[in-house]
């Protein structure tokens, strides 16, 4: 059976079941001048999360807004799921995306830095949901609407973490708590590096 909606598609194989779904909120970013690079670097390229540039900001700018850049992503995910007994087996795929509406204005290098961070920000939000479903304890008659529960406190976590994320670097001005960010940020990373690879 093949059931679908706005921003997620269900579908129910003769084993197990399958559940995909797409983040319905994209979130953004509001930087107005320069910030330092993320200085950890290094330790974000090891996870293979894949880079971005200023090529994948290409949606026409918004002249209306103050902001230099606008950065979109939304979170992906399916899962496959049997049960035995009183014992499930889940599989679970999610990715994070830059969504193709995400526009620049200035193209600097401290701005796409800051806008890195939104962008990983994303891909934290996603392993974390990812490390929550694998953790938690599904029921065989309510594991969709488990998966979406989890899926949704965890976005909502993350998308405080964007706005925090914009007021404490001051939108890239205050180069100190910029640092403090990127340094959280590939720490978070480094945590949950994980769960890129487990299925």
């Amino acid at each position: 059976m093949i059931s679908s909606s706005l921003d997620y598609l269900i579908r129910k194989p003769d084993i197990g079941s399958v559940r995909t779904r797409l983040s319905r909120p994209s979130v953004k970013s509001r930087p107005s001048r320069p910030a330092t690079p993320i200085g950890s670097s290094s330790n974000i390229e090891k996870t293979e999360i894949p880079t971005i540039t200023w090529d994948d900001f290409s949606a026409e700018p918004d002249t209306n807004s103050p902001w230099a850049a606008h950065t979109y992503w939304h979170i992906r995910y399916k899962y496959k799921i049997s049960f035995s007994k009183d014992k499930h087996n889940i599989k679970l795929d999610v990715t994070c995306q830059l969504k193709n509406n995400s526009w620049v204005k200035r193209k600097e290098d401290r701005l796409l830095a800051h806008e890195r961070g939104h962008y990983l920000i994303g891909w934290i939000c996603a392993l974390e949901f990812k490390k929550r479903v694998k953790n938690a304890k599904l029921s065989k008659t309510n594991h969709s609407s488990e998966v979406q529960k989890i899926f949704q406190e965890t976005l909502d976590e993350y998308l405080k973490w964007e706005i925090l994320y914009d007021e404490e670097t001051d939108h890239y001005k205050n180069i100190s708590n910029q640092q403090k960010w990127d340094r959280a940020i590939a720490r978070k990373l480094e945590q949950l590096r994980m769960y890129l690879e487990a299925p």
